[in-house]
């Protein structure tokens, strides 16, 4: 086998030489249609473009706004405690509640809601609780330590 004889293994197509004359079937116009934008040289058309009507991203409502560093608290009311929680359990903190199946991380903020009623004073520790929790807690003989209730 000589040099010229070499062929590449995969086919290479000629490339279409445009506007040579309308014998070619790309002649005239070029395959371009007739005229507008997309006649001409250097068009350039971005995504979206609906040529003199509204845009169809000012058409679109906006949706899912996300507010920066909003805290997503795990919720526990105050019947499941006195489900879960053994009887020589006093304090209660994160770590106890994920023990207990209450919460699914003790990392992430935990909030007493006053669904239920506390038969037994616990003592809260990182955790925030509403208004009425705090009012229950409080009526049952226990508290909440080092955290803002809201």
């Amino acid at each position: 086998m000589l040099l010229n004889q070499l062929r590449p293994k995969v086919k290479q197509s000629k490339r279409v030489r445009l506007g040579r004359g309308g014998a070619t079937g790309l002649g005239k116009q070029s395959g371009r249609g007739q005229k507008g934008t997309g006649a001409r040289s250097g068009r350039h058309m971005y995504i979206g473009f609906t040529g003199a009507q509204m845009r169809i991203m000012r058409k679109i409502p906006k949706i899912g706004f996300n507010v920066y560093k909003r805290n997503i608290y795990q919720i526990v009311n105050l019947g499941q405690i006195n489900k879960a929680i053994k009887k020589e359990i006093s304090q209660i903190t994160p770590e106890i509640l994920k023990q207990a199946g209450l919460v699914k991380s003790a990392l992430k903020p935990v909030k007493i809601l006053s669904d239920g009623e506390l038969k037994r004073p616990f003592s809260f520790q990182g955790c925030s609780a509403s208004q009425a929790a705090l009012k229950k807690i409080k009526d049952s003989g226990g508290q909440i330590v080092s955290e803002k209730n809201k």
